[in-house]
């Protein structure tokens, strides 16, 4: 199980909402080539049209998510579903292309969606297990894709009744998640200091990596999606319902194993499992590209590259929802889809181009599979620094250090055993940081060293001087001293000591500093990162650390 009632139940409302608002941003463009017929476009036009509310959808996402996360999802997605609701009305009775343009652009503003959406079950969520949940997010949109895939074979006759049927239910969800929404509009208010810029936040190194794992891995899903039915119709002369059958198949396969990615991302590095999914996709490419038998070879080659692709979303989701800070959570994942859903439609762009200027997908099919080395290549190559910078949003943050009566904590922690879980570690001491005079005894792991700790908390507490300095265990007086020294000045000291060494040296130095408590960090299974009290606190009046363990 996820977590309690609450936060299963913000994740069911969020993706439902999400969902609905999917479908009725797809009615405009490719996905909704039935509307298209009724208005006489032919296929380009249509197409065409069809990016305007992904355009606008892009644009509303980073206004949108700030707008989430100063008053809530309980408030932004219930607005959305209503102004939608309108829309897909609207479009049953314009008659004109002008007034379908001004539809689509209302209809775009459903991708204001998912920002809310996301940034409700990130704060919703303990720091564990919000990269599972955020995978089940992803993997919404791919089902919810599967579907309206597969209501292309139905009738065309229908299309009135489905679209007051939508309607219908965009309003009883604006209603249903108004209410069970609420307790997104008591999170606590975003911490004091300057307001969150959203053009900063989208040149953030954060955003532009994992906008990039978003956009490629989102962009292999829509590939599948637009262009799946035509290569299987003209490469093996299937007929179009069936086309469509396999596409859908297809991208429900992607969706399931986005779960699977969400899941193997909390447990692996998850750079590595975007380097094996793009690594292991490349060679089914090149196999595809050269039109091998269908049911021997292609079929089970398509299958592959569906699951790489899923694994690779899912991973990319779970990413952001483990390093989003919850704060900022709605303008976070809104800056990295509004950038990564460009990104996304370069392939899809690739290869419709191409196919229309030789009639053949072998050259956009290998130039794909080259793509997918080059992205493993470069995260094999820049692992580090780009884990580093993917995980550390640049917000803004409380200043600096509290009084000097402050709690003194020392916490402890271990890279081995928190290897996986950067984010999380990065987001906790920061929390701690900006409520307690701080000292953070590691054990650094030897392969990659103290570096991607100190930078990550560098970049989410701006205001506070933090420096590393090695230790023995015991300590020697003059480390003591320096550490001293270092708090007395209102800095933030990471000591460096030996492998097997962190708790001992903790709780040597805190003995020696007079803290008040020790704290040590550790990973659970369930909850993800969560802290145990080592040696209780001398002054129980102090302020208490906060809590790292879901409360449910």
């Amino acid at each position: 199980m996820l977590a309690g009632p609450r936060p299963l139940r913000t994740l069911v409302v969020a993706m439902s909402g999400v969902g609905l608002m999917y479908v009725t941003w797809t009615l405009i463009g490719p996905f909704g080539l039935e509307v298209g017929h009724r208005y006489g476009l032919s296929t380009g036009e249509w197409a065409l049209l069809g990016t305007v509310p992904v355009v606008v959808g892009a644009l509303v996402r980073i206004p949108a998510g700030v707008i989430a996360d100063r008053f809530g999802a309980h408030l932004v997605l219930p607005a959305v579903s209503v102004l939608a609701a309108l829309s897909v009305l609207t479009l049953q009775i314009v008659h004109s292309v002008a007034a379908l343009v001004a539809v689509a652009c209302a209809i775009g503003l459903a991708g204001a969606a998912s920002p809310a959406g996301a940034g409700a079950i990130i704060r919703a969520f303990p720091p564990g297990r919000r990269g599972l949940a955020m995978a089940l997010f992803g993997a919404v949109v791919c089902l919810v894709s599967a579907a309206g895939i597969g209501s292309r074979t139905l009738p065309t006759a229908a299309l009135d009744a489905r679209l007051r049927v939508l309607a219908v239910a965009l309003l009883g969800y604006a209603v249903l998640a108004t209410w069970l929404l609420r307790s997104d509009a008591g999170r606590p208010a975003p911490p004091p200091g300057p307001r969150l810029r959203p053009l900063a936040l989208v040149r953030a190194p954060a955003t532009r990596h994992l906008a990039v794992w978003y956009g490629v891995s989102g962009g292999g899903v829509t590939a599948l999606d637009l262009t799946l039915p035509s290569y299987l119709g003209n490469a093996y002369g299937l007929r179009l319902a069936d086309a469509t059958v396999a596409t859908a198949v297809a991208v429900a396969l992607s969706g399931a194993a986005a779960v699977f990615g969400g899941w193997l991302s909390r447990r692996h590095d998850p750079i590595a499992v975007l380097r094996g999914c793009y690594v292991a996709v490349a060679p089914l490419l090149v196999l595809l590209a050269f039109h091998p038998p269908l049911a021997a070879v292609a079929a089970p080659a398509l299958a592959g590259v569906a699951v790489g692709i899923g694994i690779s979303w899912g991973t990319a989701c779970a990413l952001i929802g483990r390093a989003a800070p919850p704060q900022h959570a709605g303008a976070a994942y809104g800056a990295v889809s509004a950038v990564g859903t460009a990104i996304a439609m370069l392939p899809a762009l690739l290869v419709i181009g191409l196919y229309g200027l030789d009639r053949s997908y072998t050259i956009a099919l290998m130039l794909l599979a080259g793509g997918a080395v080059a992205s493993g290549g470069s995260l094999h190559a820049r692992r580090r620094r780009w884990l580093t910078a993917a995980v550390t949003f640049q917000v803004p943050t409380p200043g600096p250090p509290g009084p000097p009566d402050a709690t003194l904590t020392v916490v402890s922690l271990s890279a081995r055993r928190l290897r996986s879980q950067l984010c999380d570690v990065i987001s906790a001491l920061a929390a701690l940081g900006t409520r307690h005079e701080l000292v953070i005894v590691f054990e650094p792991d030897p392969a990659a060293g103290p570096e991607q700790l100190i930078t990550g908390l560098r970049m989410r507490l701006p205001s506070h001087t933090i420096l590393a300095l090695s230790a023995g265990t015991p300590p020697h007086p003059h480390e003591v001293a320096a550490v001293a020294e270092l708090l007395e000045v209102g800095s933030l000291p990471v000591v460096l000591v030996g492998a097997g060494d962190a708790i001992p040296a903790a709780l040597m130095l805190a003995e020696q500093i007079h803290a008040d408590q020790v704290l040590h960090l550790a990973p659970d299974r369930i909850d993800g990162l969560v802290h145990s009290v080592v040696r209780e606190a001398r002054h129980p009046a102090g302020p208490t650390p906060p809590p790292l363990r879901s409360p449910e």
